[in-house]
């Protein structure tokens, strides 16, 4: 049961949606925007219209600014993470998992040995927190890859606040490990809006939000303008 504090707490958001009829891109969005962001430990987040579109931008992001044309990705995941790997302009490599369901540590960082030797730039490393599991291994495998130069984005679909607890009592939390986290928010996942998704730690907060349209924070709290036919 909800305390009748969160209750009221709804009631009044719901009437108070409902009067300003600003749906996406407005205050309630950027609240949750700056609290999601402090949940995961990170400087800012962004609200986008799908997970999926979350990691179109997020490898196209980290492309642009690491020179990838590569994006090694885990086989055993859904096939939107490999399409928004294409999508970004990326060739997909897809390495084994190990027991854990996590991506391999030695083929990838095979894959990355092949690429140093031949001098082309690191691939994009997709790690997928398959069914909300972080073991010390991934996390370890991230830590070789920061090292040397590599980009990580975080799948964390399926993680929203799934954590790992070192033997030291440290705890570090999904989404704050790679360059970029994606969070997906649709009605099967953690945390469910029905549809939605986030990018974690992004400087580039508008462009890209919601694919087809142009938007900024000014347009975002403008009332609608009536138009003649």
């Amino acid at each position: 049961m909800l305390p009748d504090a969160a209750k009221d707490w709804i009631r009044d958001a719901w009437a108070d949606l409902l009067q300003k009829e600003q749906w996406s891109q407005a205050n309630y969005v950027f609240q949750f925007e700056k609290e999601f962001a402090a949940f995961c430990r990170r400087e800012r987040c962004v609200a986008v219209s799908n997970g999926t579109v979350g990691l179109w931008l997020a490898a196209r992001s980290l492309a642009q600014k690491t020179g990838a044309r590569d994006a090694i990705v885990p086989a055993m995941t859904v096939p939107m993470v490999k399409w928004a790997m294409s999508q970004a302009g990326l060739r997909v490599r897809e390495v084994d998992v190990e027991r854990d369901f996590l991506i391999s540590s030695s083929e990838v960082l095979k894959a990355v040995e092949d690429r140093e030797r031949t001098l082309q730039a690191p691939p994009l490393v997709v790690v997928v927190w398959t069914a909300g599991i972080i073991t010390d291994r991934v996390i370890q495998l991230i830590a070789k890859l920061k090292e040397k130069g590599v980009p990580v984005l975080e799948d964390a679909s399926h993680a929203h606040g799934a954590s790992f607890e070192d033997v030291k009592g440290n705890v570090s939390r999904a989404g704050q490990f790679g360059d970029l986290a994606v969070f997906s928010m649709f009605s099967s996942k953690v945390l469910s809006m029905g549809e939605g998704g986030e990018r974690g730690y992004c400087r580039r907060r508008f462009k890209g939000r919601t694919p087809g349209t142009r938007t900024s924070p000014r347009a975002a709290r403008r009332p609608a303008r009536a138009s003649a036919a």
